[in-house]
């Protein structure tokens, strides 16, 4: 459990451990000396949203819902952003051994790299946006009249779609 080493004068917050429950007998100096602080387990509340007030002439912690909902938006908003940064790097690495792919199969000599590039620049917008669901329905909607002999083939496609498939943890499309 969290506990908060309390400075009594001002009801401030010196340090912060974790530990079964208080145990300010272990503590030498201020931190130690029961007249200057004292140390309050929290439970179950968040740290980020604990405040400690006089309850009498005890000291006790009480969390703000406010402070509270704030933290918790923060952290899904966190957690939001390092989803969308994942989805992202995944997307530029299928980007990027797609375009391997091609220069492999010749497409600078072929002159094909802008009418590939015409074909997929919908679906690299949405990868590159993190839009991984958005990019496989652009993907899927690349008409069989779209593709070509050696770049835009169905089966190129696919496989594309089902590394995002397989990354979004989707059945694989045929």
């Amino acid at each position: 459990m969290k506990i908060a080493i309390v400075d009594k004068s001002d009801l401030s917050v010196a340090s912060w451990y974790e530990a079964d429950q208080p145990n300010q007998s272990n503590y030498g100096g201020p931190w130690g000396n029961p007249s200057l602080t004292v140390h309050i387990g929290i439970g179950t509340m968040d740290q980020r949203a604990v405040t400690f007030e006089l309850d009498g002439s005890n000291i006790v912690a009480v969390e703000d819902a406010d402070k509270k909902a704030e933290a918790e938006a923060a952290d899904a908003k966190a957690a939001v952003q390092k989803a969308v940064a994942g989805a992202i790097a995944f997307g530029q690495g299928l980007i990027t051994e797609f375009a391997a792919e091609n220069v492999m199969l010749g497409i600078t000599q072929d002159g094909k790299t802008g009418e590939v590039l015409d074909k997929m620049q919908h679906v690299m917008v949405a990868v590159q946006s993190g839009s991984l669901y958005e990019a496989i329905a652009r993907a899927k909607a690349i008409t069989p009249d779209q593709y070509d002999d050696k770049y835009v083939t169905h089966d190129r496609i696919y496989a594309f779609i089902n590394k995002l498939e397989a990354y979004l943890g989707l059945q694989l499309s045929q």
